[in-house]
């Protein structure tokens, strides 16, 4: 393995790591944070916003099976016009995607936390929150708990998604102009887009160099067969 390489599988290790430390975080504070916010509703006999909450985290979690069809009918679509293992490919396919996906994934989280709040009376705008959070993410978290390393869009989504609640719930406490917020979560969305971009640039150059290493393996046992 070329130096080339073994920095590129350094990198994707350590990115390996980053996500399944932020997925474990998130996993356990959507546990906390839903069990906390359920319960509270419960005990308020806030039974219908409950369900509701609960229907629409199946619901996306079923939805978001069409993103990921549609995810593969992008790739079955780029691998036609040029080769998997180029960086075209990689880029071209890794912006299209990850616009899109980063895009209904904002989308789906300041609905959600819009829909919280306007159901939410004073008293219990803590409970709808925290409940609101384990809506958002559940879905999320079940689909980037199935993912590879070699797509981690939804992995990053999800973390875009915690980030961009809170975002929101800042707003709720802090804020006065949402349109600055608003700028925020944009952001996020970019750099989530660009890592995203990043990583699979890095794989598909992997790819690439372990394609040319096994050629030319093949060259030279050819080449030894030939002289014996």
């Amino acid at each position: 393995m070329n130096k080339d390489n073994r920095y590129l599988s350094t990198f994707k290790i350590a990115v390996a790591l980053v996500i399944s430390v932020f997925l474990n975080i998130i996993m356990i504070s959507n546990y906390i944070l839903g069990l906390i916010g359920g319960v509270w509703l419960a005990q308020q006999n806030e039974w219908k916003s409950l369900l509701y909450g609960f229907g629409l985290a199946i619901a996306v979690m079923l939805a978001y099976k069409i993103i990921l069809l549609i995810t593969q009918l992008i790739d079955k679509i780029f691998s036609t016009i040029t080769d998997r293992k180029s960086t075209t490919y990689a880029f071209s396919f890794n912006l299209i995607t990850s616009i899109y996906t980063f895009g209904l994934i904002g989308y789906w989280t300041i609905w959600v936390y819009n829909k919280m709040l306007f159901m939410a009376p004073d008293y219990l705008i803590y409970a709808y929150l925290m409940w609101g959070y384990a809506t958002v993410v559940a879905p999320l978290l079940f689909w980037a708990r199935r993912e590879t390393m070699d797509a981690v869009t939804t992995s990053i989504g999800l973390i875009f998604a915690q980030i961009t609640y809170l975002l929101c719930c800042g707003y709720y406490f802090f804020g006065t102009d949402f349109t600055q917020w608003l700028y925020y979560i944009i952001g996020l969305g970019v750099i989530s887009s660009i890592l995203v971009i990043g990583i699979g640039i890095s794989e598909s150059k992997q790819r690439a160099m372990v394609k040319k290493e096994r050629e030319m393996f093949n060259i030279n046992k050819s080449r030894y067969s030939y002289f014996r």
